[in-house]
């Protein structure tokens, strides 16, 4: 089976999408099938990615935020392919990329990661996009999946219930020993960009939440963008030296703060937020979360009792729960006995299997 992956950005951009995306590919390729990945870059390219093929076309300008490249349209004419997993986080790209496959008769399978815009003039763009070429696209894709159906309006849920199938991201397990502390440094992670368009995941509300928590608690924030130093002078208008802002991480030193934190929090503000999946990531590690209602993955961080859920745009609520965390070692071993539990319900490799059956059922039924 040739699988054609179409998604806007890939692994090594960071992202939730981006690392959906590559996990599930390369798992796809290590059961014995081929994939190849369209996405966009700085420069045309052709790369093998842990045995994924990747080709990168040259994005010529951005509208709307939506990296526009004649390359990769292109390209969705000519290459082969036994079916297509499209991504959908960006319009015009999964647009064009479903009617494309759907007239070469390729059957396809759309993921909406986020369907959900901000701004009043994005989302009079959004209505009349879904009214239109939104639910043309919606229309041709043979099979629909979702993360979470907090991705997707309501709406749009009940018109295509039928093939719309619900698929959680997913994590790796990496146990490490809970070490239970009171009286002591209480270390907090939150980790996330810092980009415009992803303000709705409510950074400001946590580093106002600090100043009202206990003098021994600090927050560790992961993540570049142009809003970092907004972010660093609020921190410091407030006198927070406990507040500390590190950056871009790699890959091992984020491995070593996952260990060393003692919770994660992830105070998003909008359904912007289709899923988390760096909740999921700290689960892995066995920490306990605090998410906000709004969050596609508070359902299993409520469902499994491995943190706490709590209301959004609250620094109060924020500020009661990390006190709550920090004043009961013995809640917190029981979060994270139940963060690696759940975690092993997620993992990349069963998450992976499951689309792989949603492939083959799709060409077992267009044969």
């Amino acid at each position: 089976m040739k699988v054609i992956v179409v998604t806007p950005y890939f692994y090594p951009h960071i992202g939730g999408v981006e690392k959906a995306a590559y996990e599930i590919a390369k798992r796809i390729v290590s059961y014995g099938h081929d994939v190849i990945v369209l996405t966009t870059g700085d420069k045309n390219s052709v790369k093998n990615i842990d045995g994924i093929k990747v080709y990168r076309c040259k994005t010529l300008f951005n509208f709307l935020n939506i990296p526009i490249s004649f390359q990769l349209f292109k390209k969705l004419l000519f290459i082969k392919g036994d079916l297509a997993h499209v991504h959908f986080p960006k319009h015009l790209i999964s647009d064009i990329a479903v009617i494309i496959f759907k007239l070469r008769l390729i059957p396809t399978i759309l993921t909406i990661h986020d369907m959900f815009l901000t701004t009043p003039f994005k989302k009079l763009l959004g209505f009349f996009y879904r009214k239109s070429i939104g639910n043309f696209m919606l229309s041709l894709s043979d099979k629909i999946t979702v993360d979470s159906k907090n991705n997707i309006p309501d709406a749009i849920f009940k018109k295509y219930k039928n093939k719309i199938k619900e698929i959680p991201n997913g994590t790796e397990v990496k146990k490490t020993k809970i070490q239970l502390k009171k009286n002591k440094k209480f270390t907090i992670l939150f980790v996330g960009t810092m980009e415009k368009q992803k303000i709705y995941k409510g950074l400001e509300y946590l580093v106002l939440a600090m100043k009202y928590t206990n003098p021994l608690c600090e927050l560790l924030v992961v993540g570049e963008g142009e809003l970092k130093e907004y972010y660093s002078k609020f921190a410091k208008r407030l006198g927070l030296k406990r507040v500390k802002f590190l950056g871009f991480v790699n890959d091992k030193k984020l491995h070593e703060l996952y260990n060393k934190v003692d919770c994660f929090v992830l105070p998003s503000i909008s359904k912007q937020e289709a899923f988390g999946i760096v909740v999921l990531e700290a689960l892995g590690y066995g920490k306990p979360v605090i998410v906000t209602n709004v969050c596609g993955v508070s359902s299993i961080v409520k469902k499994f009792n491995c943190g706490i859920v709590i209301k959004p745009k609250s620094e109060k609520s924020i500020t009661k729960a990390i006190n709550c965390l920090y004043e009961q070692p013995n809640l917190i071993k029981t979060y994270s006995k139940n963060a690696y539990k759940t975690a092993e319900k997620f993992t990349w490799n069963k998450i992976s299997k499951i689309y792989l059956d949603v492939y083959e059922s799709l060409l077992t039924k267009n044969k």
